[in-house]
């Protein structure tokens, strides 16, 4: 989670958005509630928030969205499978595959923004795998934020 949140802070700044981690200040996620999260983001005065579910494979939850993501692929679990059996340099261990939710607050509201999922991996290591998850999504804030600022 750390290695996660520092990454997404630092690729965020570089678009001169301004980022927290939330690890310092909800260490423990068992235990957090949307309300601590808005409490937490209103004390920031931030403008959204940013909510990834990592994903992991064999483990009940998000991986088993019934959403079909391709003819071939009847749902996330099938087409991550497949996807490792297609990547070159692919090695178990080496990814990282997240649903990731933003939400824009207003007072004690929260709007969802943007949902997306996805998967990154290295054959170096997670490190990697992070880096390129974060490149992916800070790409999409950029886009929102520009779409926003539009408006």
């Amino acid at each position: 989670r750390r290695l996660i949140e520092d990454q997404l802070v630092k690729d965020i700044q570089t678009l001169e958005m301004v980022a927290y981690a939330s690890y310092r200040d909800l260490p423990v996620l068992s235990s957090t509630t949307r309300g601590s999260v808005i409490n937490a983001a209103n004390e920031k005065r931030a403008i959204a928030v940013l909510v990834i579910n990592q994903v992991v494979p064999g483990e009940e939850g998000l991986i088993d969205n019934p959403a079909r993501v391709s003819t071939e692929h009847p749902d996330l679990a099938a087409f991550y499978e497949y996807s490792k059996t297609v990547e070159r340099n692919y090695r178990p261990g080496s990814e990282v595959f997240a649903e990731v939710n933003a939400f824009l607050l207003e007072g004690e509201k929260s709007r969802l923004i943007w949902s997306g999922t996805t998967w990154s991996f290295d054959a170096d290591g997670k490190g990697g795998a992070i880096s390129g998850m974060s490149s992916n999504i800070v790409s999409e804030l950029a886009d929102i934020r520009d779409a926003l600022l539009a408006q």
